[in-house]
């Protein structure tokens, strides 16, 4: 099953530390219109993290790029998503990352961080001053 680890938060800062992603706005994922099929124009912090994860893509009329969540943690009791459910019961997602992989407030908070002009290198450090319960939605929370 999909779950937020220690280790993939620990990837996550990395990777946005790393200099190898390039910012942008309002999509998880944006490539270039008109250009080279699959030229990545920047990513979100958060399209850095299902970028990392290795998740698959699919790209829209738009050029924006939708990412492809398997392996979801079931839905608990009256817990409603908006976006779209597959058949398979995977998620197409394009602008946050499923509210039952990761908490939709901590998603909104970095969202807002990103898309107000704060470094990936900013972001980073909000990220690494959170504990790793921070960022488990409530609906999903395991025992470890």
């Amino acid at each position: 099953m999909l779950q937020f680890t220690q280790e993939l938060k620990d990837q996550w800062v990395a990777a946005l530390r790393s200099g190898e992603f390039q910012p942008t706005t309002g999509t998880l994922k944006r490539v270039e219109r008109g250009g080279a099929e699959g030229e990545t124009v920047g990513h979100c912090c958060l399209g850095v993290l299902a970028e990392i994860m290795g998740t698959e893509q699919k790209v829209s009329e738009d050029n924006d790029v939708m990412f492809v969540f398997r392996d979801l943690p079931p839905f608990a009791e009256g817990y409603l998503d908006s976006n779209r459910i597959e058949e398979d019961g995977s998620e197409l997602r394009g602008g946050y990352l499923p509210n039952r992989f990761m908490n939709q407030w901590e998603q909104d908070s970095l969202a807002a961080m990103n898309d107000n002009g704060s470094t990936f290198g900013e972001i980073a450090d909000a990220i690494e001053e959170k504990s790793l319960k921070d960022f488990i939605p409530s609906e999903v929370v395991v025992k470890r």
